[in-house]
């Protein structure tokens, strides 16, 4: 399956969130950034072009989500190494939450999950409780689209379209079954 397109206004979004991550424990540089997501093999899962990467570092600097200082490493030039500010760590579960928020198709929901790692065990169970609140309702509108027979042919909605409702609907399925079981193994501390 290809990864989903995602607006300008997503992309900011997701990088945004991305590169907080990457900063959140141990100052970067741009380069930096950009190696721990190959390293991680982010690009599988999430795309993000490095152009948007660095954008984002320098308009979360200017925001003071981040702060960075020139550094020179050895024979290579000086490259702005970003550290994360107080504000950033704010910032950061904000975007966890609104990102994280279930929306059909632009995020895989394991990556998203997996970049909650850094919150407090209640926020993560918050977090997962809000994505499986919004995917119960994704499902129930995808039901609903199901049993509406109209428009279509005689025969009710066209082969292709129910087809892809219904393959949404089963991976909204397994998504809640899911968020059900990762929340019982956050509650119990195992998780």
């Amino acid at each position: 399956m290809g990864v989903h397109r995602k607006s300008p206004e997503e992309e900011g979004l997701l990088s945004a969130l991305i590169a907080l991550f990457c900063v959140y424990e141990e100052p970067l540089s741009g380069y930096g950034v950009r190696s721990r997501l190959k390293d991680w093999n982010v690009q599988e899962y999430l795309s993000v072009s490095p152009a948007t990467i660095y954008r984002s570092l320098g308009r979360m600097e200017e925001q003071g989500l981040l702060s960075s200082r020139t550094e020179k490493n050895g024979r290579y030039p000086a490259s702005r190494v970003y550290k994360v500010t107080a504000t950033g760590r704010k910032r950061y579960r904000e975007l966890m939450k609104n990102v994280g928020a279930f929306r059909r198709g632009p995020h895989p929901l394991m990556p998203l999950i997996g970049l909650g790692s850094f919150l407090p065990v209640a926020q993560r169970v918050r977090l997962a409780r809000d994505w499986s609140a919004s995917s119960r309702a994704a499902l129930e509108e995808l039901r609903q689209r199901l049993r509406n027979k109209t428009p279509g042919d005689v025969y009710g909605k066209p082969f292709a379209e129910w087809l892809m409702l219904d393959h949404e609907a089963a991976r909204l399925q397994a998504d809640i079954r899911w968020l059900d079981k990762y929340i019982r193994l956050m509650e119990a501390g195992k998780a």
